[in-house]
């Protein structure tokens, strides 16, 4: 007997059919290892981590190891990225001491898929082990080292700071703070309107020649007027043209890119979306939903070729292919996200949500290989028939007055029969379906109109816009964009409103302390650190040199973090015991100050004045403790009960003895 290993146990049963008889399909239900909870887990002489099993992977691993006795061979099939290398890296440690173990990998669970799979068996992949083992232990290593002392900087109790998550926040503070601050400006513009061939049109003033780079605008209402009044006097066409534009069609969907167009058409935010795609691609519907290569195989556009002549378009398949060009940090080998069967048009996935976003996935898939879209499109631009003087804007001038229209006709749809909405272009040009002119043709405006004009303010990041951001900036990958928005919401650090992050004043704190002082606030050093982890992936760094480099450089900057919140008294001693630090906690009554000691016996506390710890109350010390004889009793306001108190030792937890309050006395206990 063979026993093949999948990640998930939705999978199996397809695949066991699939393999037939003498195999046995199991799953490790993701990762069965992790590092240590409440410790560091990591050996700084090597940067070796020290992985436990986790509390699901010790019953995984039970029943695994003990079927593993009776089987001949191990294969292991979890998914095809990082992740699932290091899965499959793990289940050979702990399995493959005594037996032959395969690795195999497929982006779709069809009979074809899964049978070519087991004939083209290899080793794990190390460097795709040490690039996920990197990653890990970097995150470990910046969260376990910095939570802490970001803590004692701002006194919040329990906070986390992180590689990834950190610089997101920086992100939506930043564009919060730029809307608070942003001050409209007023300008002008002009249009005009004129009609040729029975057909109106529009031209619009081009202001260039009239601003600078410093003062981009119009703000003069007296020159938009008399820009008007020398346009109502005619315009001479200097320039026109007419050609056909193509407008290729968008590429398949790749991780990301399904996660905004989900968000855009559907409405789903990030997690919503990729459970739904992960139920599509258990289910043997799609292909694997976690990739950054933007392509079809090749095997895929002949299977859609196939189709769309079944169809009855042969006319409009691409020919050549469409390729498209993977961004930089793209890092898996395997194709776009399409449907197993394109011949499939509904999913029928039992999940209605799976199966909107199936439909997505279908009709990008199938358009991406259809032919481009043509339009013809024509161009003007006219001038004023003499020249007019401008004194009061940024560059003042005495020339004529430029205007520019165009406008654009569909003329074969191509990829648009199938899936228009898919591009982000606007389909209705500004000025209309231009009329043929000709250059020196003198046009008369039937109106000139002037534009009364103003700066936008900067929007707030939605989901999908954040993403496209983190994206530009190669902060993260999308399969772990889920995991950063849901981090900044359950932490506090920011909410979403009517689909809009709003930082909290926790979030504005965390990052007014980090700003310019880690380098991981910056959008380019986390992008370098994720081009680091590509190259560990591609074999050209070493795992031990980018970890230890990294930890360094964070060990460094750290010292100088802690070091100046001491000079500035954002970190305060425990007057009591000496070793710990006072850390600002919000308790039901308000927020008090305790010792960071609390756990080894130190119940020092201070009450909050304006965010800082104050002096605490003065100690009863005219009643010694009768049971530990070295403490004093002290007088507390009962949980329940208005006007009630107790008395109690304030030792505790060393000593917890408590007395009845008799009239502002300890009650004596009766012997």
């Amino acid at each position: 007997m063979k026993m093949l290993i999948v990640e998930s146990p939705t999978k199996r049963k397809n695949i066991a059919a699939y393999l037939g008889a003498g195999w046995v399909v199991e799953a490790s239900f993701g990762h069965v290892r992790d590092l240590p909870k409440g410790e560091m887990g990591i050996d700084f002489g090597n940067y070796q981590p020290a992985y436990v099993l986790s509390d699901s992977g010790k019953k995984v691993m039970t029943k695994l190891q003990g079927m593993s006795k009776q089987m001949e061979e191990i294969w292991l099939a979890t998914d095809p990225d990082r992740e699932g290398e290091a899965i499959a890296w793990h289940l050979k440690a702990l399995l493959g001491r005594d037996k032959i173990v395969r690795r195999v990998t497929f982006s779709e669970i069809t009979q074809t898929a899964v049978l070519r799979a087991m004939q083209q068996p290899r080793d794990i992949d190390n460097n795709l082990v040490d690039a996920q083992q990197a990653r890990r232990v970097l995150d470990r290593l910046y969260g376990y080292k910095l939570s802490p002392a970001l803590g004692d900087k701002i006194g919040v109790h329990g906070i986390s700071a992180g590689r990834v998550q950190s610089i997101a926040l920086r992100l939506i503070v930043d564009r919060e703070r730029a809307i608070r601050n942003f001050r409209s400006t007023k300008h002008f513009g002009v249009a005009i309107v004129c009609e040729s061939e029975g057909r109106q049109w529009r031209a619009k003033w081009d202001t260039a020649p009239f601003v600078t780079e410093e003062s981009p605008y119009i703000t003069d209402k007296e020159s938009a007027e008399k820009v008007c009044c020398h346009a109502l006097s005619g315009l001479r066409v200097t320039k026109f043209s007419e050609k056909e534009q193509q407008q290729m069609p968008p590429a398949p969907l790749i991780t990301s890119t399904l996660q905004q167009a989900a968000a855009n058409r559907l409405g789903l935010s990030v997690g919503t979306t990729m459970a739904a795609a992960q139920k599509l691609f258990e289910a043997g519907l799609i292909t694997y939903m976690r990739t950054d290569n933007p392509n079809l195989s090749d095997e895929a556009i002949a299977e859609l070729h196939n189709y769309l002549r079944a169809a009855g378009q042969d006319d409009h398949i691409a020919d050549p292919p469409h390729r498209w060009k993977a961004k930089g940090g793209a890092q898996e080998a395997h194709e776009a996200i399409r449907p197993t069967d394109f011949a499939l048009r509904i999913a029928d996935s039992g999940d209605p949500v799976a199966d909107q976003v199936y439909q997505l996935i279908r009709r990008a898939a199938i358009a991406c290989q259809m032919r481009p879209a043509i339009y013809k499109v024509r161009k003007a631009r006219l001038e004023t028939l003499q020249p007019l003087t401008l004194a009061n804007v940024p560059t003042p001038a005495t020339i004529p007055a430029a205007f520019d229209a165009s406008g654009r006709e569909l003329i074969y749809p191509g990829w648009q029969i199938i899936a228009k909405d898919y591009t982000n272009d606007d389909d209705k040009a500004e000025s209309g379906q231009l009329p043929m002119l000709t250059e020196g043709q003198i046009c008369q405006p039937l109106e000139a109109v002037r534009l009364e004009l103003e700066t936008r303010v900067p929007n707030r990041f939605t989901e999908t816009s954040l993403l496209k951001i983190l994206e530009k900036h190669e902060i993260g990958r999308p399969a772990t964009y889920a995991n950063i928005i849901e981090t900044q919401l359950r932490r506090g650090y920011a909410e979403i409103k009517k689909r809009y992050f709003y930082p909290t004043e926790l979030g504005k704190r965390v990052i007014d302390a980090l700003a310019d002082r880690f380098d991981i606030m910056e959008t380019g050093y986390t992008a370098a650190m994720e081009a680091e982890l590509d190259n560990i992936a591609r074999g050209t760094a070493d795992y031990l040199t980018v970890v230890r480099d990294y930890d360094l450089a964070l060990d460094s900057q750290l010292a100088d973090f802690i070091q100046s919140s001491v000079e500035e008294g954002s970190i305060v001693p425990c007057p009591q015991c000496q070793n710990g630090k006072l850390r600002r906690i919000n308790g039901k009554k308000g927020p008090f100050w305790g010792c960071s000691n609390y756990k080894e016996g130190c119940n020092y506390i201070a009450p909050d004045e304006d965010g800082k710890p104050g002096k605490p109350k003065p100690k009863f010390t005219a009643y010694p403790c009768p049971q530990c004889g070295e403490g004093h009793l002290q007088r507390r306001a009962a949980k329940k009960g208005k006007g009630k108190y107790w008395w109690g030792c304030d030792r505790y937890p060393d000593c917890d003895y408590t007395a009845f309050d008799d009239k502002g006395r300890p009650k004596a206990k009766k012997a």
